[in-house]
């Protein structure tokens, strides 16, 4: 259970990062804008809150690949939810290092 609570989180991180301005998809606020105003912080501006939305959607799909692939693709299928939880894990741990260095500040959503 720990282990889906660890991965979960930074999988939700993976996808606030990759939605940051200059990353590979920063692109989709401008989709995700066209939302009411109430999605805009799980979807893509919050780093907390879009644990409730791509925080569930994480859940279901490993408790989907876990009951329904067998063992031997499991690991595949859980790729795309294992590249995102690396890309929030390396991002928090630039994010610290940058801070310590020189005290990095995050840069914002562009309006």
């Amino acid at each position: 259970m720990v282990n889906i609570l660890i991965l979960g989180a930074f999988f939700c991180y993976g996808v606030f990062t990759i939605q940051r301005n200059g990353f590979m998809l920063d692109f989709m606020p401008k989709f995700w804008k066209k939302f009411p105003k109430a999605f805009h912080e799980p979807l893509f501006s919050c780093g907390i809150c879009v644990s409730s939305i791509w925080g569930t959607l994480f859940v279901l799909g490993y408790n989907y690949i876990q009951k329904s692939i067998s063992i031997e693709n499991q690991l595949f299928a859980m790729l795309p939810f294992y590249l995102l939880a690396f890309v929030g894990f390396t991002a928090l741990i630039d994010r610290a290092v940058k801070a310590f260095e020189y005290h990095y500040h995050y840069t914002q959503i562009k309006p």
